[in-house]
């Protein structure tokens, strides 16, 4: 052989020759076996050859013999195998890190139930596992429980066993608590078995999980919100349902959401759904004067929802087919604003203030006319709501002194106190015992029925009680009693008899300006009279700006002038407008009981502010200088009888 190579060393070849397996044979006896590599002219390729020399017989060498085969495949396999085995370890190490990064955890078995890999997830949750254990061993060590945390799934439950039974399994929410993890973590665990891609048999089994703790967390901080929410809301449900006065929620549409049953009681509007265009006529909603219907743009939901505004004690009137007789209402209302501020929709309440209306209307038609006959009438009035006080009192106390839902629940108690101890098996066995349950529950209906009906029987008092307190006030207001009078703030008064009227002012535009520079800080009078003198005035100033605008004159901005100041002996005051002015001739006309202009006026605003300035030794001129120019209402109170004597000197 020529050309032998042998790892790039060069070789003599006397050397070479003594070293081939045949040389060695021949010449010295020797035994080998080895590998050659053989190149030459009559080969076309690179070879690698064994071959094999064997000694001779009879101790005696007689020559050798050598045998090739061709292993140039093998080694090429051989290597190929090798490249593979290398790859498959970079890419098992690969997998490897890859699966310990990521937060699910991993689990393989085989089919004899060893455990052949796990990720460090795996270990963070079940603690560290014993190479190649198996299941007997990790599930008694590394514990799996159902989600109620104590009781342990037994290994045919087990998902690996479901798995390398051929089984899928999904979302299976499992607990697992060891010596590692004493406090326990939530798991929600997929199976899956490991099939042969040629066989399509189970040659393996994978589970894969997640740690749920956080959200399991979460969930029962969820339910507890939840169940907190509902409880609130069935608390507040409970009381809006359990009050007097009529509360209604609705969205921007107009559409309620909710209407309480005093709500659908007191205006006869079960719901309400009609487009705000319509709600008037469909729902019989008029203006204070009964007859005009409500302009959609002064309903006061338009206002909260359309406008954004407050809505404080507005009257207003309700007839249709549920309430012939018609009632009035006096409402207060919000708008609801979503977290950036818009609004959402709205929010009413109101009570029935019709018993009051007629009252005050009663008192006022008997002054009007001089009548003392409705005096009779207010003790009549207040002698009815005494008697539905008075009943529904009794009726208070005849719940509380009948005992017999407390002699119930006493016997309820002392039946749990005879059987603290054997309280189960007595609630379940014993016949007795099992109807424990069942009379709590109609202990707890009897008590709330109770609750219900002593609710309703506080409201009728509380509302019987009102109506007293209305009539009495009203009443109070007819006196002229020098011990009604007191020292009032003059600029503040003024302030509030403003803010009385602000809604009706800010729906107008009507600029209202208050001076009082040049009077007393402090005057001595009935407040409940003088505040109402000055509501009348104004008021009366509102409505002539309203005519004048009804006409087509008001071509200024509207406004109203409150000045009050001294001058002699008297302080004046006066209210000024804009509006449509006084007709000379009706100068005197104007104070007298039932004169008006309008259709809807009673004419009794006027006159009972003109009482109220005889009754106090004052004064009252209109000034004007004629139709569509303006008009001043002065008051003149003579000083020494409204100002205290340590009050201010002018």
């Amino acid at each position: 052989m020529a050309n032998a190579r042998k790892d790039n060393h060069r070789e003599t070849e006397s050397d070479l020759a003594m070293n081939l397996p045949l040389s060695r044979a021949a010449l010295v006896g020797e035994s080998s076996n080895g590998e050659i590599f053989a190149h030459n002219s009559e080969v076309a390729d690179d070879h690698i050859t064994g071959a094999t020399s064997i000694d001779c017989a009879e101790d005696r060498l007689r020559g050798g013999y050598s045998l090739c085969s061709d292993i140039t495949e093998d080694k090429k396999t051989k290597a190929e195998i090798e490249q593979a085995i290398s790859e498959l370890r970079d890419q098992t190490q690969f997998l490897k890190t890859l699966c310990d990064t990521i937060d699910d955890g991993i689990i393989v078995s085989d089919l004899q139930g060893k455990i052949s890999f796990v990720n460090s997830t795996t270990e963070r949750i079940f603690g560290k596992w014993i190479a190649d254990s198996d299941m007997d061993e990790w599930s008694k060590t590394h514990e799996v429980f159902y989600p109620d945390i104590k009781t342990p799934v037994p290994i045919g439950q087990l998902l690996i066993t479901h798995a390398l039974m051929g089984e899928e399994t999904d979302e299976i929410e499992l607990f697992v608590r060891n010596k590692e993890n004493s406090e326990g973590t939530y798991i929600s665990a997929r199976g899956r078995p490991i099939r042969s891609r040629e066989t399509n048999e189970v040659i393996a089994g994978l589970v894969v999980f997640r740690d749920i703790t956080q959200f399991k967390q979460i969930e029962a901080e969820l339910k507890q919100t939840i169940t907190e929410l509902q409880y609130q809301n069935e608390l507040a449900e409970t009381m809006f349902n359990s009050i007097s006065d009529g509360i209604v929620v609705f969205d921007l549409s107009g559409r309620s959401a909710y209407i309480n049953p005093s709500a659908k009681q007191i205006t006869g509007i079960d719901e309400m759904a009609s487009p705000l265009t319509n709600w008037a006529k469909k729902h019989g909603i008029f203006y204070s004067d009964q007859k005009t219907l409500i302009r959609s743009r002064d309903l006061p939901l338009f206002r909260i929802i359309s406008r954004g505004e407050t809505i404080e004690e507005q009257d207003i009137f309700i007839r249709n087919e549920n309430k012939p007789d018609g009632v009035y209402i006096r409402m207060s209302g919000r708008p609801l604003l979503n977290e950036a501020g818009k609004i959402r929709g709205g929010v009413f309440s109101f009570h029935d203030v019709t018993e009051q209306m007629i009252a005050e209307e009663a008192l006022a038609r008997a002054f009007a006319q001089g009548r003392v006959e409705i005096v009779d009438t207010i003790l009549h009035n207040i002698g009815n709501a005494i008697n539905s006080v008075i009943t529904g009192i009794e009726t208070v106390h005849q719940n509380l002194v009948d005992k017999t839902l407390t002699r119930r629940l006493c016997a309820l108690a002392n039946a749990v106190k005879a059987h603290r101890d054997d309280w189960i098996d007595y609630t379940q066995n014993d016949p007795q015992g099992q109807q424990v349950i069942p009379f709590i529950i109609a202990l707890a209906e009897d008590f709330s029925r109770q609750d219900v009906a002593l609710v309703k029987t506080v409201d009728r008092v509380r509302d019987r009680v009102r109506h007293i307190e209305a009539i009495i006030r009203t009443q109070r207001a007819l006196s002229n009693s020098n011990m009604d009078r007191k020292d009032i703030d003059l600029r503040h008064t003024l302030s509030n008899v403003v803010k009385v009227l602000q809604e009706s002012l800010k729906k107008r535009a009507i600029t209202t300006v208050i001076d009082c520079e040049n009077a007393p800080q402090e005057i001595r009078i009935q407040e409940s009279q003088f505040h109402q003198m000055m509501v009348n005035l104004i008021k009366n100033s509102i409505e002539a700006i309203d005519d004048l605008d009804a006409a087509g004159g008001l071509n200024a901005p509207p406004r109203i002038h409150i000045r009050a100041y001294t001058k002699g002996d008297f302080l004046n005051l006066d209210v000024s407008d804009n509006g449509i002015g006084i007709d000379l001739k009706n100068t005197k006309r104007i104070f007298a009981a039932g004169y008006t202009t309008k259709e809807s006026g009673s004419g009794l605003g006027l006159h009972s502010v003109a009482n109220f300035v005889i009754s106090s030794g004052g004064q009252i001129r209109p000034l004007s200088d004629g139709i569509g120019k303006g008009a001043t209402m002065r008051i003149r109170l003579r000083c020494s009888s409204i100002i205290s004597p340590l009050g201010e000197e002018y």
